[in-house]
């Protein structure tokens, strides 16, 4: 993200500047950034605060105006510049302030979360992990200025008390070297979320909270009012079910896991299913012992034993479930999702229907929202907004959205996309970055061998498929073992991520004036008459969309980049036609 899409504003003028002047700068930014106008709510709150601060800041202190976190949707309201330091501001106009957990709070604006946890989680961020932390001592406070009946950290509800505070800043302002060291500076992304999991693993069961705070991977607004919604219906013993909907990237496994490790805590008994075999016996061995057997896969097809199947353990019913998330639940069945629902008071569902891999999978809102209510159910519908897992991760996903669509719209995005005509330049710039110790992967289309008689997907250099779901994909994803002489399909890619991504993109899906599936190139039979290969034939469209799914989620396992290497020479040359001249790297050419 450029520095000037860093923030909304910025002056050093503050409280002599006219309000009308700044709303201007700020609306212009905002419009000019997000391609919207902010709302009526938005613009009132903005207005507010800055009746608020201009009676606690004089002139010659910096303030920065709704900083812009690189990664998701997260703003900070202010930062007050010092020399050497800085307070980040986070300011509320609510008239009505009642606590309801740690993830949520009950407001005149409906649900929100927590001001404290708000303030502590981007604090905790500049700290840890932006390039100003190092020389900047940050703090945080909560400005409240309707109500008194906030707590739990710095809480200031009058001008006179938040100029208090001010003080050091006031007397010892900051310069515009002190400025540029927070709108230039970077942040250092914090860990793959596996990596995380399995170095936090007993904090995780003590405070979820903390421990997720503490490592700036802090709860969004969205997604800890989801975590603190559901808890609250498991507190008051309330039959729900939840359809939480969110593209790839908003956070849906940490937020999962969030929930799971946050009601264990609590004493409620409670599971987590998946579907993907690989991504399941990854993080059960990353997580507490004592809560491995808490992840359940909901289908296992043959055997007929998942969650939401007829042979499904009976020591879990019998001992009575309070909860049941699914993790990926697009990928169920409508008899998955029928039994499943009646496996517990409360029930959550994760899903983007947009990572849809088979043609069987009919895990669509349509059909959650006609099982519930045949249930008789009551359902309760939340999106994440966000994207957190890749660095400008809005404009990169109306990117890809706009590549795999055909449009000739070019996007333009502060993101690591590169073009390779060459698998060898493309693994030694990964090769580079892992002995930097930096976490890469390589991901592939589901083309050339079909992965069981035939495991080599790439001949020379020699790259082999990922095979055995419980011994090569925790020691691919978690220890880094050979992960530049295999690759993962798509089976093996969601769920995961990487610091670094190389994608081997397949001739299954080419441009030709317009994509075009080649049915020959594809290898993938997995799921019999609803498998990619079958549809390819019987069902080109709907085999086009699939791969349009799959292809999106293998451009989106990146946090830092994504580098891509084609094997259709005539696809590599749309895609960089797409990507504007600066952004894009084809080191075959320099």
């Amino acid at each position: 993200m450029k520095s000037g899409d860093s923030f909304l504003g910025l002056t050093f003028e503050f409280s002599s500047t006219d309000k009308k002047e700044l709303l201007e700068q700020i609306t212009e930014n905002y419009y000019r950034i997000f391609s919207q106008r902010p709302t009526i709510s938005l613009s009132q709150s903005w207005s507010g605060s800055i009746d608020i601060l201009k009676k606690s800041v004089a002139d010659g202190i910096p303030v920065i105006i709704e900083y812009i976190f690189p990664i998701g949707l997260e703003r900070v309201d202010f930062i007050l510049v010092g020399s050497g330091r800085a307070l980040l501001i986070e300011m509320k106009g609510w008239k009505k302030y009642e606590e309801l957990n740690e993830y949520v709070v009950s407001t005149d604006l409906g649900m929100q979360p927590p001001p404290c946890y708000q303030a502590e989680n981007y604090l905790s961020k500049f700290q840890n992990f932006h390039s100003a932390g190092k020389d900047m001592n940050f703090d945080s406070c909560v400005m409240m200025y309707h109500t008194t009946d906030g707590k739990d950290c710095q809480i200031f509800y009058s001008p006179e008390e938040l100029s208090r505070k001010i003080s050091p800043i006031r007397e010892n302002p900051g310069n515009r070297e002190d400025v540029e060291k927070i709108i230039e500076g970077h942040f250092v992304f914090s860990k793959p979320l596996i990596d995380f999991v399995k170095m936090n693993k007993d904090r995780l069961l003590e405070s979820p909270s903390r421990a997720l705070q503490g490592s700036g991977l802090g709860l969004s607004s969205d997604q800890s009012v989801a975590v603190g919604r559901v808890l609250l219906n498991l507190r008051k013993g309330e039959s729900t079910v939840y359809l939480i909907r969110g593209t790839m990237g908003s956070g849906k496994t940490l937020v999962a896991l969030t929930m799971l490790f946050t009601a264990v805590s609590q004493g409620f008994h409670a599971l987590l299913g998946y579907r993907n075999n690989r991504l399941i016996n990854t993080l059960r061995k990353s997580v507490d012992p004592r809560v491995r057997d808490l992840l359940q896969f909901y289908s296992t097809g043959f055997y007929g034993t998942g969650i939401g199947e007829p042979n499904f353990r009976d020591s879990f019913i019998k001992d009575g479930l309070d909860l049941v998330i699914y993790d990926e639940a697009q990928r169920m069945t409508k008899s998955v999702i029928e039994l499943s629902m009646i496996r517990s008071p409360v029930s959550v569902y994760f899903f983007d229907e947009e990572q849809i891999l088979l043609g069987d999978e009919q895990g669509t809102r349509d059909n959650f929202l006609q099982i519930a209510r045949a249930h008789g159910k009551n359902v309760v519908e939340i999106e994440l907004n966000g994207i957190y897992r890749v660095r400008d991760g809005r404009r990169y996903d109306i990117f890809l959205r706009s590549l795999l669509s055909g449009s000739p719209e070019k996007v333009s995005f502060d993101y690591d996309f590169r073009c390779y005509s060459d698998l060898s330049l493309l693994l030694k710039e990964l090769e580079m970055h892992s002995k930097k110790g930096e976490k890469v992967a390589l991901v592939a289309s589901f083309t050339e061998s079909e992965g069981r008689k035939v495991k080599v997907r790439i001949r020379e250099p020699h790259i082999e498929w990922l095979m055995d779901p419980k011994t090569e994909y925790p020691a691919y994803w978690i220890d880094q073992v050979d992960v530049l002489k295999k690759c993962a399909s798509v089976y093996g890619s969601q769920g995961f991520e990487a610091d670094f991504v190389g994608v081997i993109w397949g001739k299954d899906l080419v441009w030709r004036n317009g994509w075009k599936i080649d049915p020959g190139a594809i290898t993938d039979d997995v799921g019999g008459q609803n498998s990619l290969k079958r549809l390819s034939v019987t069902n080109t469209q709907m085999a086009r969309e699939l791969l349009v799914n799959r292809y999106r989620i293998l451009l989106t396992r990146g946090i830092k980049g994504t580098f891509v290497y084609f094997e259709d020479n005539e696809t590599m040359k749309y895609v960089e036609s797409m990507t504007p001249g600066a952004l894009i790297k084809d080191v075959t050419t320099g």
